[in-house]
C-alpha cells in the first residue's frame, strides 16, 4: 500500500478574516485573508466546519455588556460549526482580577462564559498573546488533521 506524506503544519492554509484587526500570527502555518461571516480564523476548503473566534479581555468585557446583542448573534453562528472556539487573550486569574477599563462586574463576565460554555461554545482562557496564538495554531491544524484523516479514510475504502 502506498504511504500518504505526513500532515504537518504546511498541509493546509489558514484563513485570516479581512476585519481582523490584531491577528494571531500563524508561525509555520501558511495563510491567506479572506472574508468569514463568522469567527476570525478557518481553514481554505473547510470554511463551512472550522471557525476560531479571538477576543482580547477588553473585547470580551464589551461582548459582556455595550455589545452584547451583536455577540450573542456572533455565538448563534458560531454553534453551526462542526468544530469552533473563542479564545481569549485573558487568565481566569484576570478576570477575577478585574484587569479592564469600565464598570463591568467579574460576576457579569463569569456567568456569561459559563452560559456561552453551557450553551456549546468552548471558551478557552488561553492567557498571553503567545499561548492564545499557539491555541488558535493546534484547533486549526488538528481540526484539518481531522478532516484529512476522514477523506483519507474514505478514499482508501474506495468511497468518496
Amino acid at each position: 500500500m502506498k504511504r500518504n506524506p505526513a500532515f504537518t503544519l504546511q498541509s493546509f492554509t489558514a484563513i485570516v478574516d479581512t476585519r481582523e484587526q490584531d491577528p494571531f500570527p500563524m508561525g509555520e502555518i501558511p495563510y491567506e485573508k479572506g472574508t468569514l461571516c463568522t469567527g476570525d480564523y478557518s481553514v481554505k476548503g473547510l470554511e463551512k466546519f472550522i471557525r476560531v473566534e479571538r477576543k482580547s479581555l477588553q473585547d470580551l468585557v464589551m461582548c459582556v455588556a455595550r455589545e452584547r446583542e451583536r455577540f450573542e448573534r456572533e455565538i448563534i453562528r458560531l454553534k453551526g460549526f462542526q468544530h469552533k472556539a473563542v479564545i481569549v487573550e485573558a487568565t481566569w486569574a484576570e478576570i477575577h482580577a478585574q484587569k479592564w477599563r469600565g464598570r463591568v462586574p467579574v460576576k457579569a463576565v463569569t456567568s456569561s462564559i459559563a452560559r456561552w460554555i453551557l450553551d456549546g461554545i468552548p471558551f478557552i482562557l488561553a492567557g498571553p498573546r503567545p499561548y492564545s496564538a499557539e491555541m488558535c495554531q493546534r484547533l486549526l491544524y488538528l481540526s484539518s488533521k481531522e478532516f484529512y484523516n476522514l477523506n483519507r479514510a474514505f478514499t482508501l475504502t474506495g468511497e468518496k
